[in-house]
């Protein structure tokens, strides 16, 4: 047995989350969110809901998430959630997956019947990374490729992304053309340079964070490669997994085979080395049918490392 001491943000939060994620099964009327909230596990004051109290909290859920929990007088006065069609549902989804997972946080330290990926590396940095992007304030710090090649950088950061369990920021360099992209775990000797600078139109058009990786799988964003049209044949059980999770925003299936055992998928993507990585990671079960092109270097790719498994060398060409 553990102890967790709660404190009423802890508790607010949990309300939360557990309000959305019922008020997301079916509408309630106060009483009965009132008396599952009593018998909830997750209520740990085990304290008694007042409607005060709840009118408070589900304000604070729509000034948090956009989600607005309304009351349907002609349902039998029962709330029931309402999104806003307008706002980014995926960073919605975001922020209340990481608000549910730092109310576990306790738990979590003190069980051994939860097993957690390892975090982003080097975030702690990412509050000034932020504050200097509003600020148009300068990052400097050192960096070590993914090559070994070390290098003292000054970068005007534009925004940030999460993929892969790393953090990355993407900018302009003053002594590069085009823009740069950087992983936090692979940054040392990082500061803030609190003097303004600001960037030229034409990169901050292209760096607009709604559309700098629309066409990249990843993180790979090559200015001289553009989008193609791709197909490939996902086998069962396969065509499943990336149904549930897409390969690519642009993804769509073009051919379903039932009984075949297979799906047809089309997507427009730059072909990028972080997008033939996935493709690979994929095994057996899938392959690509055009362009003829791609499916040529897939084919070479899987005969070199054919070979690098008969020699034990290294045939990538790196």
């Amino acid at each position: 047995m553990y102890h967790v001491k709660i404190t009423t943000l802890d508790y607010k939060n949990k309300f939360y989350m557990w309000l959305i994620d019922r008020l997301s099964k079916r509408p309630m009327t106060f009483e009965e969110i009132k008396r599952e909230w009593s018998e909830s596990p997750v209520n740990n004051y085990e304290r008694e809901l007042v409607e005060r109290t709840f009118i408070r909290y589900k304000d604070e859920i729509m000034s948090l998430f956009g989600i607005e929990v309304v009351c349907n007088k002609g349902n039998g006065y029962k709330y029931s959630l309402k999104r806003n069609p307008y706002d980014d549902y995926e960073l919605t989804e975001w922020m209340l997956s990481a608000f549910r997972i730092s109310s576990l946080a306790n738990k979590v330290e003190y069980s051994n019947k939860v097993i957690i990926e390892k975090p982003p590396q080097n975030s702690e940095i990412l509050n000034d990374v932020m504050y200097a992007i509003d600020k148009h304030f300068s990052l400097q710090f050192h960096y070590t490729d993914l090559y070994g090649r070390e290098s003292n950088v000054v970068l005007l950061p534009a925004f940030v992304r999460l993929f892969h369990q790393r953090w990355y920021v993407i900018g302009e360099v003053n002594s590069m053309s085009y823009p740069r992209t950087y992983a936090f775990d692979r940054i040392t000797d990082f500061e803030v340079i609190y003097k303004i600078h600001k960037m030229s139109k034409a990169m901050a058009r292209l760096l607009n964070p709604d559309t700098y990786f629309e066409d990249c799988f990843g993180i790979i964003n090559m200015s001289d490669l553009k989008p193609i049209k791709i197909r490939l044949r996902a086998f069962w059980p396969q065509n499943n997994i990336i149904e549930e999770t897409p390969i690519h925003s642009s993804q769509n299936k073009i051919y379903d085979g039932g009984e075949k055992g297979y799906c047809d998928y089309e997507l427009f993507v730059k072909p990028t080395r972080d997008l033939k990585q996935e493709l690979l990671w994929h095994g057996r079960k899938l392959i690509i049918l055009s362009p003829e092109s791609l499916k040529q270097e897939m084919m070479s790719i899987l005969d070199d490392m054919y070979k690098s498994y008969e020699t034990m060398e290294d045939r990538s060409g790196d």
